[in-house]
């Protein structure tokens, strides 16, 4: 996910109020927001004070985490709880609806289920009793469609662009930071995942709807305070999916497919419309489904064509690593000046993008989460840790790799600058690739990767409007949504993206709150579940 900052072609929102340089203003809060000083160390301290509370699992767990994620079972596997799952409507197990009495088998301590009770109380797991059947929900798409869905919304245009700009105003030590963050990241990210689940409800559709919208009102005693912190993200985070998810993915797609093949922005801004429309109508069920499909090859693709590159420049690698890590303390890369203030210049853009990137500790990741077909939160965020590691591990990784040893983070663009942003990227695979068509793997990628999230940022949006207005209200989301993208594949309106930029620094805010407020109930109850659960027990 990322923000891209672009010149207004079109009409000027900002001189309607005269001499007030409204936009000045707000790029000013946008900067502190995301600045050394505020998000950056929330974010990463966070991410740290959960990796202590969960003992580092995102490295004691990492490889039975990909195991759940892509080695998919029967959803109807015992061990998943399926099996056994009562529905709070008629007491049945949904897939047993003409069953005359329900499972009267206790389930094995590893199958306990969280989810809160039909009045709302959330029950405790203790290591002792476990706790009652009460009622069991299911969700609505598998784990491994939960996972591809949350990929979708992250590995967007941050992933080609945004790795672009923190080497080009970082240097490559930017990179080593962004790797940071994304290991810290994913104990955020698995606690994001892990409180989703733990506190998700059915809607009036049967659909599963959960997240810091929901979750935020029960991490405290304060039930005023955590309803505050849950609409406040709420609302920022439709603000963020009309403009982070919808305007610059929209304007980035529409200005790459002219750019490359020549197609009208308007006719771009109807197709996609009208197909992300179509999509967005089947709800998360068909969201799932097109991510499922489309996800892992759009990903292969451009994993792929960045491994020819690397594979032809193999000799290169080793200086590539050593100069990321040497200029992650060094700075010196990225400016001049003395090395203090370079340091703090490639420490902050590789920290800024490498959030931008993954969106661990944003919560937006954890709506997704919500809907998938378990009753172990635990698992789900064991699944859901892994988006980090591939976004950033993985994809962040290869178009940095792709930039630093074709050495086009160095040359210099038309206007006698160095390039930046998706044209860097497009120059070193243009630099790296057999022939003369590497720029054509950007285009294409480009594409898909905008698209894709697009779609995620659209099932949030959904999710949060919902918590605000009630279901009704998401019909007229989806309209506005349409609308949104046409006017960005159209129009560039900086002011609304850097608006947009603010509200994803301000719905990170209570959600990080939260995390830290929950952060012993998280450690208790995964340590109890590891505990339980002989398989992963044994993994690490």
């Amino acid at each position: 996910m990322e923000t891209l900052t672009k010149t207004n072609q079109g009409f000027d929102f900002c001189r309607i109020w005269g001499n007030f340089d409204f936009l000045g203003i707000i790029k000013g809060i946008d900067a502190v927001l995301w600045g050394p000083f505020v998000l950056i160390p929330l974010l990463l301290g966070c991410g740290l004070w959960l990796t202590v509370r969960l003992g580092g699992i995102q490295f004691r767990k990492l490889l039975p985490a990909l195991h759940l994620a892509f080695v998919r079972r029967d959803e109807a596997d015992p061990q998943d709880g399926a099996s056994t799952a009562v529905s709070p409507e008629s007491g049945q197990a949904p897939h047993e609806a003409d069953a005359t009495k329900t499972p009267t088998t206790r389930p094995a301590p590893h199958e306990l289920d969280y989810s809160p009770t039909a009045t709302g109380e959330i029950p405790a797991l203790t290591a002792t009793s476990g706790i009652p059947i009460v009622n069991t929900i299911e969700g609505d798409i598998s784990h491994y469609q939960a996972l591809t869905t949350a990929l979708a919304a992250t590995v967007g245009v941050g992933n080609i662009a945004g790795v672009a700009t923190a080497i080009h105003l970082g240097g490559p030590g930017a990179v080593f930071w962004m790797w940071v963050t994304g290991l810290v990241g994913m104990a955020s990210k698995y606690s994001e995942a892990f409180l989703a689940v733990r506190f998700r409800k059915k809607d009036a559709n049967g659909e599963m709807n959960g997240g810091p919208q929901h979750y935020l009102q029960y991490v405290t005693k304060n039930r005023r305070l955590g309803k505050v912190l849950a609409l406040a993200f709420a609302i920022f985070m439709i603000v963020a999916s009309l403009g982070t998810g919808n305007l610059t993915q929209a304007n980035s797609l529409a200005t790459q497919l002219n750019h490359s093949f020549g197609i009208h922005p308007v006719l771009t801004g109807l197709f996609l419309s009208v197909l992300a429309g179509v999509v967005l109508l089947g709800g998360v069920k068909s969201i799932g489904r097109v991510t499922a499909a489309f996800v892992p090859i759009m990903i292969i693709i451009y994993v792929g064509a960045s491994l020819i590159v690397l594979g032809l420049n193999a000799a290169a690698i080793p200086g590539a690593l050593a100069l990321i890590v040497r200029d992650a303390f060094s700075g010196t890369a990225a400016t001049g000046g003395f090395v203090g203030s370079a340091f703090i210049v490639t420490l902050q853009y590789g920290v800024a993008r490498g959030i931008f990137s993954n969106e661990s500790g944003m919560g937006s990741a954890a709506i997704a989460a919500a809907a998938a077909r378990t009753r172990q939160p635990v698992r789900q965020g064991l699944v859901s840790m892994t988006q980090t590691f591939i976004d950033t591990i993985i994809v962040v990784s290869m178009t940095a790799l792709v930039i630093v040893v074709t050495g086009a983070w160095k040359l210099s663009g038309p206007n006698g600058h160095g390039f930046d942003g998706a044209p860097l990227t497009a120059q070193a695979f243009t630099i790296g690739f057999p022939g003369t068509q590497g720029h054509w793997v950007v285009a294409i990628s480009l594409v898909f990767f905008a698209f894709s999230t697009v779609l995620g940022w659209a099932y949030y949006g959904e999710r949060c409007i919902e918590r605000l207005a009630g279901l009704k209200a998401v019909a007229v989301y989806r309209i506005v949504f349409a609308v949104v993208l046409f006017v960005g594949c159209i129009s560039s309106i900086e002011v609304a993206w850097v608006l947009a930029d603010i509200s994803n620094a301000l719905m990170a805010i209570p959600n990080l709150i939260g995390l830290v407020l929950a952060s012993g109930l998280i450690a208790r109850e995964t340590r109890d579940y590891l505990r339980r659960d002989p398989k992963l027990r044994a993994a690490g």
